[in-house]
This record gives structure tokens, sequence and C-alpha cells, in this order.
């Protein structure tokens, strides 16, 4: 997919902050080579975490947000014109779901949190159903103080991003618990990006 203007705009912008002011550094670039599309899976931190993501991949990517932040006069308009699509928390959102799978399938990038929020520290099954559904590679991805901005600008703390191997996905049979198979698959996920930079 070809980036918007507003899009390339926005990420321009976060990438002088992140790197200019904030000093981050980006470990594992190499695994992004040969990248064509699936889904990029991190841990979730700050809201900073979306743009961050964006402003390190060299390709555009499309994330879920909230469905409540799309009812935000400005922000909803802005968010949708960087590539996020809402999704109903706290249920199994299916079209949310049906529309990951989609984008992927037409050669996309998508944004998935394992944790499905700021708040959960445990992986829910989402990552792990539209990664086999989809069949559809996982690229595993740590940051670390993205939630201490301040720390970070004053030389505190660093900002960094671990950018791990691309995971294949698993084939399911039809005799195979899948929601099971789902749910230990995100599990996988969600540890490996804990283990980067370790």
């Amino acid at each position: 997919m070809k980036s918007s203007k507003f899009y390339t705009l926005a990420r321009n912008a976060t990438r002088f902050f992140l790197y200019k002011i904030c000093r981050m550094e980006v470990i594992g670039t190499e695994n992004l080579k040969g990248w064509t599309s699936g889904i990029l899976a991190s841990n979730h931190m700050s809201y900073l975490d979306p743009p961050l993501l964006g402003s390190v991949s060299t390709f555009p990517i499309h994330f879920v947000a909230k469905k409540e932040l799309f009812q935000i006069p400005v922000l909803g308009y802005i968010i949708r014109k960087l590539n996020a699509f809402p999704i109903r928390r706290g249920t199994i959102d299916r079209k949310a779901l049906t529309h990951m799978s989609g984008l992927i399938e037409n050669g996309e990038s998508v944004l998935i949190f394992p944790e499905g929020s700021r708040k959960n520290f445990s992986a829910r099954p989402g990552i792990g159903k539209v990664a086999i559904t989809a069949q559809s590679p996982v690229l595993p991805i740590k940051i670390e103080n993205s939630n201490r901005l301040m720390s970070v600008i004053f030389g505190k703390r660093k900002l960094r991003v671990f950018i791990g191997k691309p995971v294949q996905p698993v084939q399911v049979k039809d005799t195979d618990n899948v929601k099971d198979i789902y749910r230990e698959y995100s599990k996988n996920i969600l540890s490996l990006i804990n283990s980067l930079g370790k």
C-alpha cells in the first residue's frame, strides 16, 4: 500500500521527535528486510506505541483502536487517516477480526497488541485467531519506556525498540480444538516479545 500524504507527514514528524528528541534506539532492523505483509505484534505501554511503530516501519501499517476513540470529534477523523480502524473491547469483535484478515490477505501489515490493552498483561486469543486464519507471519516487537517519555527526554531512561525474527503461523486440523490453539499461540507470541532484549 502506498502511504497517503497525511500518513507520510505524520510519520516523518514522529520520526524526528523520536529519533532526534528522544534518541530512540532500534535493534533488529535487519528483520524488517524482505517483510511484505502480515502482523506486527508488540507489547503495549502507552498511546505513543502505534505512531512509534509506524515511524520504525518502512511501510504503512494499520492498527486497531478502541471504538470509543472514533467517537471523539477531530481525533476520530485523524486516526482514521492514520490507518486506524475500530474494535469493540470486552467481546469478540468478528467484524474487526475479519477486517484484519482481509488487510493481510491483500498484502497489508496490521499492528496487533497481544494483550489487547495497556492495562492487561496476559495474552488474548485474538492475535492467534488472525494469524492462523490468515496464515500470516508475525513479527514480534518489544518497546521499552514509551510510557516514561519525560524520563527519556531528559536522558534518565532509554527509549528502545527490539525487533525479532518473523514467526510463521501454525497449521490446524478440523479435529483440533482451535480456541485452545489460538490462545496458546497468542501466549507464545507474547512470551517471545517479552524475551526480546534479554
